[in-house]
């Protein structure tokens, strides 16, 4: 491991030293999916008593935790609620983006470690805010606009070049999401993503054709300071990535712009140092001639939850291609250790 980075994040086991008990930091994992097993494998590794929590007890997650309380990691107050009623020291996002927004809210309450400002984390984590954001500081993002009623957004939706997406801007996993081909599928595309959106917000955003990637990096000083690229994969859903293997298949000059942009962003929102943050990009191919491809690339979004797949998940990847222990990384940062 680089020096600069076992300075930085101090990996030693929590323990018993010099005779003295020492009770074990209380760290709420705010979610316990199966994609959530490395995050909580290494939480107990390092000698933390692991709470997990969500809506469904049967998750795998669950099964290996210290404790499970039901609660909906999706929803803020509960949050809180449940991190004031179990005395929690630390908390740490699922897989979900809904879970890394619920647990900045509720650290920032009680003025827990280790997460970004609660606006910051919606700004990021909710489509609209993001494709603002983006826009207005040129960073290379789809075209888009947010709407809050459908008859207005049919009404709009001409205005792009078909075929677009819908998605509501608040949700993860694609859900809501549809692909709408001409105009006689825009309403019931629209209808379908405010059904579903909990703040009655839905995005209308061109199409991206092109491979999806994912660059999962560490942030220090406001700038990427160790990264992981991989290639992403959907399955039974279309919209939700399901694989991710490595190497990339990305050219190094596309995950160095991809770098340069992250970096803007860290810098812009000033965002912690060492979280594990992680952009996903679509890359646009146009063959010029038979040896050459200019590549457009397209910073769909960037997140601070550790987005995960499957039980071989980026950090757990990670590790096995650094050498460096990503969650374990994580879980001391936010639990200040």
């Amino acid at each position: 491991m680089p020096r600069w980075l076992a300075e930085k994040v101090n990996l030693r086991k929590i323990s018993y030293q010099s005779g003295i008990h020492k009770e074990p930091k209380r760290i709420l994992i705010s979610g316990g999916g199966y994609a959530d097993l490395p995050l909580i494998r290494s939480a107990k590794k390092l000698g933390y008593r692991v709470i997990t929590t969500g809506n469904r007890q049967e998750e795998l997650g669950h099964k290996e935790s210290d404790e499970y309380h039901a609660a909906d990691f999706s929803d803020p107050e509960a949050i809180l609620e449940l991190a004031k009623h179990l005395d929690i020291d630390a908390i740490c996002p699922c897989s979900n983006d809904s879970s890394a927004t619920s647990s900045a809210y509720a650290t920032e309450c009680l003025g827990l470690p280790g997460h970004d400002p609660y606006e910051t984390s919606k700004l990021l984590h909710h489509k609209d805010r993001y494709r603002e954001f983006s826009a207005t500081r040129d960073i290379p993002t789809p075209k888009a606009r947010a709407f809050t009623d459908v008859d207005s957004a049919f009404s709009e939706i001409g205005n792009f070049r078909f075929p677009v997406m819908v998605k509501p801007v608040d949700l993860t996993g694609g859900k809501g999401i549809a692909k709408i081909d001409n105009l006689s599928e825009a309403r019931s595309g629209l209808k379908q993503a405010f059904a579903v959106s909990k703040s009655d917000h839905i995005l209308i955003e061109e199409f991206i054709p092109g491979s999806r990637h994912g660059l999962s990096a560490f942030i220090c000083g406001g700038k990427v300071v160790f990264y992981f690229p991989d290639n992403e994969y959907c399955y039974l859903n279309s919209y939700l990535v399901s694989a991710a293997s490595t190497p990339t298949t990305v050219p190094r000059g596309a995950i160095a712009e991809l770098i340069l942009q992250s970096d803007r962003i860290a810098s812009l929102l000033s965002l912690k140092t060492g979280l594990f943050t992680r952009a996903i990009h679509k890359i646009k191919a146009y063959e010029l001639d038979d040896h050459l491809k200019d590549f457009r690339k397209f910073l769909m979004k960037i997140g601070l939850n550790g987005n995960n797949y499957e039980i071989s998940d980026p950090p757990e990847n990670g590790h096995i291609e650094s050498n460096i222990d990503w969650n374990g990384m994580r879980l001391r940062i936010m639990a200040n250790d």
